[in-house]
C-alpha cells in the first residue's frame, strides 16, 4: 500500500477492513462522484490512506491473511 485511500462499492464482508475507517464504502452509482469529491477532503482522505496502509501492511500482513484463510478452509473441510 502506498497510503492511497480506497473508495469501493459495498462489500458484504470486507474483513479485516472496516468501511468508513479504512476505506470509503459507497453505492456503485456514487463511485465516480465520491472519487471526484475526495480531492476536496484532502486531510480526511490522507487519514483514510494512512489507516488503510496500517491495516494492510502493518496489522494484517499478506502472510497472516494467507495463514488465516488456509486455517479457515481446513476447519470447514474438517481437516
Amino acid at each position: 500500500s502506498h497510503r492511497i485511500p480506497m473508495v469501493s462499492e459495498h462489500v458484504a464482508d470486507p474483513y479485516p477492513l472496516v468501511a468508513g475507517h479504512d476505506y470509503l464504502d459507497v453505492p456503485f452509482s456514487d463511485l465516480v462522484e465520491t472519487v471526484r469529491k475526495t480531492a476536496d477532503w484532502r486531510l480526511s482522505v490522507n487519514d483514510l490512506g494512512e489507516r488503510l496502509h496500517q491495516r494492510l501492511c502493518v496489522e494484517w500482513t499478506f502472510k497472516r491473511g494467507v495463514e488465516e484463510a488456509v486455517a479457515v478452509t481446513l476447519r470447514r473441510l474438517g481437516l
